[in-house]
This record gives C-alpha cells, sequence and structure tokens, in this order.
C-alpha cells in the first residue's frame, strides 16, 4: 500500500497550499480596504 501514503501527501500539500494562497487573498483584501479608507480620510492624496 506505498501509493496510499503519496495520495495523503499530495493531497495534504495542495490543501495547504490552498490555504497558503486563501490566506494572502483575505490579507490583500483587507490591505486594499485599508488604503481605500485613508485614500477617502485624506482627499488631499
Amino acid at each position: 500500500m506505498p501509493n496510499s501514503g503519496n495520495a495523503l501527501d499530495k493531497a495534504y500539500v495542495v490543501d495547504r497550499d490552498a490555504q497558503i494562497s486563501n490566506c494572502i487573498y483575505y490579507q490583500w483584501d483587507t490591505i486594499q480596504q485599508r488604503l481605500h479608507v485613508i485614500q477617502t480620510r485624506q482627499p488631499g492624496l
């Protein structure tokens, strides 16, 4: 049963990559929202 171990490892890596990319997208969204708030507070920029 060596294949089952490899399949689990691959599934874990894919899941981990998906979680990392989701975290990056979430952080990027919050950064953009903060920048938007800063720009609306300071219309001179």
